[in-house]
């Protein structure tokens, strides 16, 4: 019997989107293809007749226990690591959303100006006056949580001094450029990443939300 080759859900909330977020903050961005294997991990499950039926925390678990394993396969194989740095504004656009409603925003913020200062940031990471090596480190230590020692090994066996030197001179320079430290600060620290900078509080209980989460549109 012929595969069916079913037509492509669209996603009018995001949730792909956002999963892909979810996922390139979890690690290293070594993840070749990233985008392409979410949407088609997430259209053949919903798509398929099995899908409908499995929960769908389940099925993101699964995804997020096979994103680990791809990762760690390809920071466990042999010869130079190949890097896979996705556009920070466009990948994290959804969790950026997601995080200024999700919690009470430090006395006198607005949305909306903080979103885009936020995005604008993200986009300098990757667009700017960054060198290769302080983007590097941004991904890996801002975003995704990696230790010094850890960003390290990854930047081709640099001490963590100079890791350290990536680190203060790649937030001098966003801040020399006009970008809005603050906020920054503070969606690295929403999402779980470390940064050199205080970030202002949200004075925000975790524990008021309980343990579950949806993404995006996915429910």
């Amino acid at each position: 019997m012929p595969a069916v080759n079913h037509q492509k859900q669209p996603d009018p909330f995001g949730s792909i989107a956002f999963l892909v977020g979810q996922i390139y903050t979890q690690g290293a961005p070594v993840i070749p293809d990233l985008r392409e294997w979410v949407d088609r991990e997430v259209n053949d499950h919903f798509n398929g007749f099995l899908g409908r039926f499995k929960g769908v925390h389940r099925f993101i678990n699964r995804l997020m226990s096979e994103a680990d394993a791809r990762r760690a396969a390809a920071l466990e194989g042999e010869g130079p690591l190949e890097w896979h740095l996705e556009g920070l504004e466009e990948v994290l656009a959804n969790r950026v959303d997601a995080e200024l409603r999700r919690v009470p925003l430090p006395e006198g913020w607005e949305p909306e100006q903080k979103r885009k200062a936020i995005l604008h940031a993200l986009n300098y990471v990757d667009n700017g006056g960054l060198s290769d090596q302080q983007r590097k480190y941004f991904h890996l230590e801002c975003i995704a949580a990696v230790s010094r020692e850890k960003c390290a090994a990854l930047m081709g066996g640099i001490t963590e001094g100079t890791v350290a030197v990536y680190a203060s001179t790649s937030w001098k320079e966003m801040e020399d450029n006009g970008e809005d430290i603050e906020a920054i600060a503070w969606f690295v620290h929403r999402i779980g990443g470390r940064c050199p900078r205080e970030a202002p509080s949200d004075d925000f209980d975790e524990s008021d939300t309980g343990d579950s989460e949806t993404c995006g549109g996915i429910e």
